[in-house]
């Protein structure tokens, strides 16, 4: 048990106490607990990043530690866009890519772990924590200028024209440009792509955006597409590791 109570242990696991007020001050939805809620938000992600250097800086690393962070890191990840679902700002179908996702990893890496092989971390899997934590931040910053009266204008002609050409570019750029910057340009297509599917369903059926603002529902939609990516990476890797057991 000593292992558990370690330095970068226990600052895992404050993360999750810190998600639950979180939780509750996005509810509340005023102007100070958004401000307050932003702040503990970015806790939750300067903690995340650091835990893992903490514990190699003071030898503290342990297997309890290897499985708690992204125990803890699920949950409280899940926390906030459970609470962003129950306030009308989510909607279900991303709830449940984000769901999927962890749930398929832990599997793949347990089904892996019973043949003794170890399914090593992915660059995805990186990046995703890093989409998913700055896009959440992004979309409490958008409410709070709501609160204030500062709310996010419809999307122009000109911005939707703009997000749509970026978004063919940057998948035509990693059909040209994969196998030279692989995961970076992965993520920047994953988004770029779907963006592309997803305003060209919008335009050409007329199609209005599920809910206000639209920059809120963007911001979300890009942090689903790199969630869904990292899926499929991972679950490339978990099929390489079958083949090579077999």
């Amino acid at each position: 048990m000593k292992d558990l109570y370690t330095v970068p242990n226990l600052i895992s696991i404050s993360r999750l106490v810190m998600a639950i007020p979180a939780s509750w001050l996005l509810l509340r939805g005023d102007a100070v607990s958004l401000v307050v809620a932003i702040v503990l938000l970015n806790y939750l992600e300067l903690t995340d990043a650091t835990d893992g250097y903490i514990a190699r800086k003071w030898k503290q690393v342990s297997e309890v530690g290897k499985l708690l962070d992204p125990l803890l890191d699920s949950l409280c990840r899940f926390t906030i866009f459970a609470t962003l679902l129950s306030m009308g700002v989510l909607p279900l179908w991303m709830l449940l890519v984000f769901f999927y996702r962890d749930v398929s990893i832990s599997y793949y890496r347990a089904f892996a772990a019973q043949r003794n092989v170890t399914m090593a971390a992915r660059v995805s899997g990186k990046v995703k924590a890093v989409v998913q934590g700055v896009g959440v931040i992004l979309v409490c910053i958008v409410m709070l200028s709501e609160s204030l009266g500062q709310g996010a204008k419809p999307m122009s002609d000109a911005l939707f024209y703009g997000i749509f050409g970026g978004g063919a570019a940057l998948l035509v750029i990693y059909l040209l440009a994969f196998r030279i910057w692989g995961a970076v340009v992965g993520t920047i297509s994953a988004v770029g792509g779907g963006t592309v599917l997803v305003a060209g369903v919008l335009w050409f059926l007329d199609l209005p955006v599920p809910y206000a603002p639209q920059v809120i529902w963007g911001l979300l939609f890009a942090v689903t597409m790199v969630t869904l990516w990292s899926l499929w990476d991972y679950t490339v890797g978990f099929l390489d590791v079958l083949r090579k057991d077999t």
